[in-house]
């Protein structure tokens, strides 16, 4: 944020910057794989559709007018069309439908349902270049995506060290070969950049590096912040650009940064600012009179 929406050079940030492909590898693929070992597929349709609608949708469009009403208020239709603001929303919401749908009428043939996923990658791939106003409800990131939900309801009903070593050798080995080959890094997020040959690639990566860090996250019994972060995230997740180019905008008006020690300054106040500014918006939406942006009505 500091680089991009600022418009601002910092070599100490650019340095992180460099490095960010080594999670950017596998952060949205372990959300959709945290998702399916959270989610309930055996609820009747229609109440797994309402309760997701309602988690998902909208707050997608009520934070996202929230946000941008002078934008959102001009485009309301086309805000619902495509699920709202927030892609990762959008393309959850349909890719946990068509999950539903696999897992009612193939519940017993893990083999199908994993081969029907694994072609509907290759489609969200394909659709990689289609034009964003064809792409409703970022269908074609849910595409993409949505073998993670297996991935992650696999996770919880099978679990053996063995998949954890190798998962850390496969995915430092990965790491090295894109690093020391300096080929091309294959990331599914907004604008998606991966291309078809990539997906081989993109999907031990994404695989290995979700594996690792459920793994990680399971040997932490008890930690109240990072709970408290969980239970909080969507808040924090789509207020936390806004909030923090704000406290940058003001910081930088009355402070220098450009060594690295004013820098981590910088970075060290402006998180904590972040991170209690969110945190009163959090404890203002759980109110009972403004739950409902946040689906809970």
């Amino acid at each position: 944020m500091y680089l991009y929406s600022l418009k601002l050079h910092n070599n100490f940030i650019s340095e992180l910057n460099n490095w960010q492909w080594i999670y950017k590898l596998f952060f949205m693929p372990a959300f959709f794989a945290i998702t399916g070992m959270c989610s309930n597929f055996d609820k009747p349709f229609i109440p797994f559709i309402e309760n997701n609608f309602k988690s998902l949708i909208v707050p997608n469009i009520i934070i996202g007018i929230l946000l941008s009403p002078h934008i959102i208020l001009l485009k309301l239709w086309g805000a619902i069309l495509y699920g709202g603001t927030f892609w990762f929303l959008s393309a959850l919401f349909v890719a946990k439908i068509i999950y539903w749908l696999l897992h009612k009428y193939l519940q017993d043939k893990v083999v199908w349902r994993v081969f029907i996923l694994l072609l509907l990658t290759l489609i969200g791939f394909a659709f990689n270049v289609m034009p964003e106003k064809y792409d409703f409800g970022y269908f074609h990131y849910a595409f993409s995506l949505i073998i993670f939900l297996e991935i992650g309801i696999l996770i919880k009903h099978g679990w053996s060290n063995i998949l954890v070593y190798i998962s850390l050798a496969v995915y430092i080995i990965v790491c090295m070969y894109l690093y020391l080959s300096g080929v091309h890094k294959p990331v599914v997020a907004l604008g998606s950049n991966c291309k078809m040959m990539e997906i081989p690639l993109y999907l031990i990566a994404a695989s290995s590096g979700t594996i690792l860090m459920i793994w990680c996250s399971m040997l932490i019994s008890k930690n109240k912040i990072l709970e408290y972060f969980g239970k909080e995230s969507l808040v924090f997740y789509v207020f936390q650009f806004f909030v923090m180019t704000e406290f940058e905008i003001i910081y930088l008006r009355f402070f220098p940064v450009s060594d690295y020690a004013s820098t981590l300054l910088f970075v060290l106040i402006v998180y904590v600012l972040t991170v209690l500014v969110l945190s009163l918006i959090s404890y203002i939406v759980e109110m009972r009179h403004f739950r409902f942006v946040l689906g809970k009505y």
